[in-house]
């Protein structure tokens, strides 16, 4: 399986579950609306994913 898919898999939590089955619940909470205000925007996870691939292809820390 490529890597890229991998880690996709794992922030997705396909590959790693609680043990009830449950999601695990998240100790904060961050409004979109309020980083848009100030001047932070959200780029879709696997965009984010494939560009920190490719930089870590691209400065040798990685080879597939």
């Amino acid at each position: 399986m490529h890597p890229f898919w991998i880690m996709f898999l794992i922030l997705q939590g396909h590959l790693f579950r609680c043990a009830d089955d449950k999601p695990f619940v998240p100790t904060y909470q961050v409004s979109k609306e309020k980083t848009k205000s100030l001047g932070i925007d959200y780029i879709p996870l696997e965009q984010s994913l494939k560009e920190t691939v490719d930089s870590l292809k691209e400065k040798g820390f990685v080879k597939f």
